[in-house]
């Protein structure tokens, strides 16, 4: 059973974010837009990031396996 997840983050004095994402049974894939505050030099403009997540090593428990993980 998939799930959708979103969510809205903030770093101080850096930049604020907003998140998307689908928990697959074998994977976790997302995408992540940043905002820079206007006092933040280390990101001059916004930031579009992917994300992958695949688990390599997985507890064989099978109440472990049905637990949700998010990154």
């Amino acid at each position: 059973m998939e799930k959708i997840w979103v969510g809205a983050g903030h770093r101080i004095d850096y930049a604020n974010n907003f998140q998307l994402g689908v928990l697959l049974p074998i994977m976790r894939i997302g995408y992540v837009y940043e905002l820079p505050m206007s006092r933040s030099f280390l990101l001059p403009n916004t930031t579009h990031e992917f994300l992958a997540v695949i688990p390599l090593f997985r507890d064989n428990n099978p109440r472990a396996r049905n637990k949700m993980m998010i990154w």
